[in-house]
């Protein structure tokens, strides 16, 4: 299942060009799969990697999920957030 993902405020994942001209994206997922960590760092990354958003913060905002709630858990874990590589490890 595919979901439409638009924000009604501006945002970087929804305006990307200096006139804001807004660019609509599919999302594969409605959800992050929280409860599996080997598939939540699977599902940032690839979302990450495949630039469906620039960084986590936007990542965190469209899933409405804390960051520092996030990353405590997979710190847990024994991953990492590389801001320098846009991507846990």
């Amino acid at each position: 299942m595919l979901t439409l993902a638009f924000h009604s405020s501006p945002c970087n994942c929804c305006f990307r060009t200096a006139e804001s001209q807004i660019k609509l994206k599919l999302f594969p997922m409605d959800h992050l799969p929280l409860h599996d960590i080997a598939m939540l760092v699977s599902a940032i990354n690839f979302l990450l990697r495949d630039e469906e958003f620039d960084n986590l913060d936007q990542i965190c905002y469209h899933f409405n999920i804390a960051r520092q709630e996030l990353e405590t858990r997979m710190l847990k874990a024994g991953y990492r957030y590389s801001e320098e590589h846009k991507r846990f490890w």
